[in-house]
């Protein structure tokens, strides 16, 4: 970490990176896990096909609305994790996670804990919406669907703009491709100094994001020892 936001990484040696702030840090070697835009941002200059690539990569506003009920509000028996609603459907909301009933002690035992997901690729209304007006849209879609009465007692808005990486057809090469061509554009004294890992890539649940994270680790050590390897040999 840099202490600062990231403005330009230089493939020179060492790896030279300039944050915003004007600060310089010089490294070995680079493991880059922003979203896809800053890092094609980052990379604009060190590796500018690998950027333009990476600017392929659309991304979605989502926002959760966590909803506390009394449990008489609900007619809804609540015995699941959760729902999914449909593309199709037309509706704000993409997904209702049953939190209190994944959870039990997230609420009293007369009270219910709702998170509503909302927002989806194409779909900027919800960006459009301040809280108040969210809260609403959301209270009235899962109304008729969980036999909701009345209004929530405890409400909580949590927003992510162009936080969301959409894994369209293709997906899988186009990364491949992205990976292929930073290894080639910073191969420059030595290849694996730069690596990518994050949600755009190969997973977007916090276990493949961690098993990203390791294997990006492995590739700048196993990078670095071979240069070393290099540098020692006759």
């Amino acid at each position: 970490s840099t202490g600062g936001r990231t403005g330009d990484l230089t493939g020179a040696r060492p790896l030279r990176l300039t944050t915003t702030d004007g600060e310089v840090v010089d490294a070995d070697a680079v493991v880059v896990t922003a979203p896809a835009p800053a890092a094609a941002s980052l990379l604009a200059d060190a590796a500018p096909r690998t950027a333009a690539l990476l600017r392929r990569i659309e991304y979605a506003s989502v926002a959760v609305v966590t909803l506390g009920f009394a449990r008489s509000q609900i007619r809804h028996r609540l015995d699941a994790a959760g729902m999914i609603v449909a593309a199709g459907e037309g509706l704000l909301t993409t997904a209702c996670s049953f939190a209190s009933s994944k959870w039990p002690h997230w609420a009293d035992a007369d009270e219910v804990v709702l998170r509503a997901s909302v927002g989806r690729h194409g779909d900027g209304r919800a960006v459009s919406m301040d809280d108040d007006e969210l809260v609403a849209a959301v209270r009235d879609e899962l109304a008729p669907l969980l036999g909701i009465t009345g209004e929530p007692a405890r409400r909580r808005v949590s927003r992510w703009h162009h936080a969301l990486p959409q894994y369209f057809r293709g997906h899988r090469s186009l990364v491949a491709e992205i990976e292929s061509c930073l290894a080639d554009e910073t191969a420059e004294p030595s290849p694996g100094r730069v690596v990518l890992a994050g949600a755009a890539y190969r997973g977007l649940g916090v276990p493949a994001c961690i098993a990203q994270a390791e294997a990006a680790a492995a590739a700048v050590l196993a990078a670095l020892a071979g240069e070393e390897r290099r540098q020692s040999a006759p």
